[in-house]
């Protein structure tokens, strides 16, 4: 079994009490990886009015989510 992207040894940085066993927050890094991009695609495709409302809303400030492709 591949490392969780959350495990940091004892401690869990996805839940407060750490349970490793059937959590629905396990991914690997690469998992972690392929997820993110494909959401930053994703909110590339959204006109500009609604990205800088997502990051105005998130706190993303001065990051309107590049045009540049990314391949996955």
């Amino acid at each position: 079994m591949n490392k969780c992207f959350a495990d940091m040894g004892c401690i869990c940085t996805a839940l407060k009490p750490k349970q490793c066993k059937g959590c629905g927050f396990y991914q690997t890094y690469i998992q972690v990886e392929i997820s993110r991009k494909r959401s930053l695609r994703r909110l590339r495709t959204l006109d500009k009015p609604t990205r800088m409302a997502i990051a105005e809303k998130y706190g993303v400030e001065g990051i309107v989510w590049k045009l540049s492709k990314v391949k996955i």
